[in-house]
């Protein structure tokens, strides 16, 4: 689990992220919210992040999220990255609006944030081992990709130099 706020008065640039990985011993999806705010745009990301592509998989931890989604589609869907489709799912809020709707995004983090610590809260640990080992590959594939990918790194370098960005961010967010 990690949390970050970093504030940078010139630029004006404000950003918000936090995430939190599952213990290997549970299938769940990981979960992200990243904010990063300029004078007049916002950048954000909300995601219950899937495993496995399976059909069974999907039904039980993201479908759910289909009625959640529905009161926040609203935000202008940005065109995601191609390492990060794997990880996408039809519920995944990727936009860059305008800053005004900034108090609609802080809601919609939280209404994610509570659906998924109730999959946290009744999430059955994996009592089939091989299953597990399935699990902790794919944890470990997403958390490779975000760190050989994520763009944040690159724009977190501008602002507090690109050796403690990459220590930033092998340490803390994966």
């Amino acid at each position: 689990m990690y949390f970050v706020r970093i504030k940078v008065a010139v630029p004006p640039f404000d950003i918000f992220g936090m995430a939190l990985y599952p213990e290997p011993s549970l299938d769940i999806p990981s979960f992200a919210c990243d904010f990063s705010c300029t004078r007049k745009k916002v950048f954000a990301y909300i995601n219950v992040i899937p495993l496995f592509d399976d059909h069974t998989y999907r039904e039980r931890y993201i479908e759910p999220l289909r009625q959640i989604h529905e009161r926040y589609r609203n935000f202008p869907r940005q065109k995601s990255r191609a390492w990060m489709e794997p990880y996408m799912t039809p519920y995944t809020i990727y936009s860059f609006p305008e800053k005004t709707v900034l108090p609609q995004l802080q809601e919609c983090a939280l209404v994610y944030l509570d659906f998924y610590l109730k999959l946290v809260a009744g999430a059955e640990t994996i009592g089939d081992a091989s299953y597990r080992d399935r699990v902790v590959v794919a944890q470990q594939r997403y958390l490779n990709d975000l760190s050989a990918n994520d763009a944040s790194r690159k724009m977190l370098g501008r602002i507090i130099g690109r050796a403690k960005a990459d220590r930033f961010f092998k340490e803390v967010v994966v």
